[in-house]
C-alpha cells in the first residue's frame, strides 16, 4: 500500500464497508505527505467520500439506491453532494469509470479518488483512496497522476490480504 503513497506523495488509505460508512483500516503516508487527517479507525460517510462511492458502485444498482435513499446525508462542507439522485448519479459514473472521486465533498480543500479492492474471487471487499490538498493539484490532474498507482495498489492488495495457501 505504500507504493501509491510514495509515488504520488499523497495519503493512501483502504477502507471497508461498515453499515453506511467506510471504516479506514490502514494508512500510508509518503515522506512529503500533505498530512490529511484520516487515521486508522476513522469512519467516512458512504455518500460523500471517494471510498464510499467506490464501494457503492460495486453493489448491484438496486442495493446502492436503497442504501443511499435510506441513509442520512447531511451537507458537511458547502460542496457536499447530498441529494439522493445526485449521489446516485456519481455512483453510476464511478461504476462506469471503475473509480470514484470527490472534490471538497467531505472537507473543503481536499480532493480524493478511490478504486475498489477485491478478494481473490473478484468480490469487492474494500476501496483504497488517495487524498491531496486542493492547492497542490487541480481536479483535472487527479485522474492522470493518481489513478495509475491507485489501480496498481487495488490490484496488488488482494495478494497481500489473501495470500495463497
Amino acid at each position: 500500500m505504500e507504493t501509491p503513497s510514495d509515488r504520488t506523495r499523497a495519503s493512501a488509505a483502504p477502507g471497508m464497508l461498515l453499515d453506511d460508512e467506510v471504516a479506514i483500516v490502514a494508512r500510508a503516508t509518503a515522506r512529503r505527505s500533505f498530512g490529511l487527517a484520516v487515521a486508522v479507525g476513522s469512519r467516512l460517510p458512504l455518500y460523500c467520500s471517494a471510498q464510499g462511492r467506490a464501494l457503492l458502485a460495486c453493489m448491484p444498482p438496486e442495493e446502492a439506491e436503497l442504501r443511499v435513499r435510506r441513509m442520512a446525508r447531511p451537507a458537511l462542507p458547502s460542496r457536499t453532494v447530498c441529494a439522493a439522485d445526485a449521489v446516485l448519479a456519481l455512483v453510476a459514473r464511478g461504476r462506469e469509470d471503475g473509480f470514484s472521486s470527490c472534490d471538497g465533498g467531505m472537507e473543503l480543500g481536499v480532493r480524493s479518488m478511490a478504486v475498489p479492492v477485491t478478494d481473490r474471487a473478484g468480490t469487492p471487499v474494500a476501496a483504497i483512496g488517495i487524498a491531496v490538498r486542493a492547492e497542490h493539484m487541480e481536479m483535472r490532474e487527479l485522474r492522470p497522476v493518481m489513478l495509475p498507482p491507485l489501480r496498481q495498489a487495488g490490484m496488488t492488495l488482494p495478494a497481500q490480504i489473501y495470500p495463497e495457501e
